[in-house]
């Protein structure tokens, strides 16, 4: 989808990558879609200097942009993988631990939200991880 490619292209342009980026016009927001707020956040963060934003704003947008793309980018796009998912769940929380260390709140939240989306997680589907070549043969 257009969301997801234009995701990983703001996120190259936070990163200081494709300087010549031709940015969307914004549109329409869901309180059901996580992706359309990475968006947002990371578009506002680009233009703080258009919007009439406080420091605390500008600090807390700036961190919950780091989250975004020091642990957000590469779980968003590898879980449509089936087998991988209980593997990448486990890497995904100990990456969001891992986050506290640079902004513990936002971490905590993080891990609260995650926890809620485990229900799968049972004996019967660690068996996708069988299936996952990044899950060593020892496991």
């Amino acid at each position: 989808r257009d969301d997801y490619r234009e995701f990983l292209e703001l996120v190259l342009v936070f990163l200081g990558g494709a300087p010549h980026y031709q940015f969307k016009k914004p549109g329409a927001v869901s309180h059901a879609r996580w992706m359309a707020k990475v968006i947002y956040s990371l578009k506002i963060y680009m233009f703080q200097d258009q919007f009439h934003l406080s420091q605390i704003q500008r600090t807390s947008l700036r961190y919950v942009c780091l989250f975004i793309v020091i642990v957000y980018v590469k779980f968003g796009f590898t879980s449509p993988m089936t087998e991988k998912a209980p593997h990448q769940d486990l890497q995904l929380l100990q990456e969001i631990n891992r986050f506290s260390s640079i902004h513990a709140s936002i971490s905590k939240r993080a891990m609260t939200k995650i926890s809620n989306h485990l229900w799968y997680l049972s004996p019967e589907a660690a068996v996708f991880a069988l299936f996952d070549s990044d899950v060593s043969e020892e496991v």
